[in-house]
């Protein structure tokens, strides 16, 4: 099962959370499913730079990035929130540009490949005014409902599902 979190925002309860997907490997698109069949989550963007990406792009019918750098340079296409599903060694980089961009992050796990490189992470998020959390389990299939940045505490929950 997957955890996903409740993120502090300061954001109506009607707006959906725009949500972006950073990694079209093995798991993200399935976070992008569970984005798209959320109530109160919007799928905006993913972002990948494998020529790969375009097929998943077209099948999740959003807009594709080849850099989070290219994605935080269009103003309409930046997200409340991104799910880092890349590869491991590349996760604290590409965590930090979006948490200092102002994006809430959820990181697959490992956060980092090394004790230093995660402990710079983990203290930057209240640096930047945002919010991150790391996956619980990739074992199952992501959750059909993602928890809604809705409140002004920071509350992780569990949220689970079937295969």
């Amino acid at each position: 099962m997957l955890s996903y979190c409740r993120i502090a925002a300061k954001m109506s309860s009607s707006q959906d959370v725009r949500f972006a997907v950073v990694g079209t490997g093995l798991i993200g698109p399935r976070h992008a499913d569970a984005i798209l069949s959320s109530t109160g989550a919007q799928l905006v963007c993913i972002v990948d730079p494998q020529p790969s990406a375009a097929i998943v792009a077209a099948k999740l019918q959003c807009t594709l990035f080849p850099s989070v750098q290219a994605m935080l340079d269009d103003p309409l296409a930046k997200p409340d929130a991104a799910l880092v599903c890349t590869p491991n060694h590349t996760h604290v980089a590409v965590s930090k540009k979006l948490l200092q961009a102002g994006i809430h992050v959820l990181c697959e796990k490992p956060i980092s490949i090394d004790v230093e490189s995660g402990r710079e992470l983990v203290l930057l998020p209240p640096a930047c005014s945002v919010d991150s959390r790391l996956t619980k389990s990739r074992s199952n299939a992501p959750a059909q409902t993602i928890a809604i940045f809705s409140s002004v505490t920071t509350d992780v929950s569990t949220a689970m599902s079937s295969r």
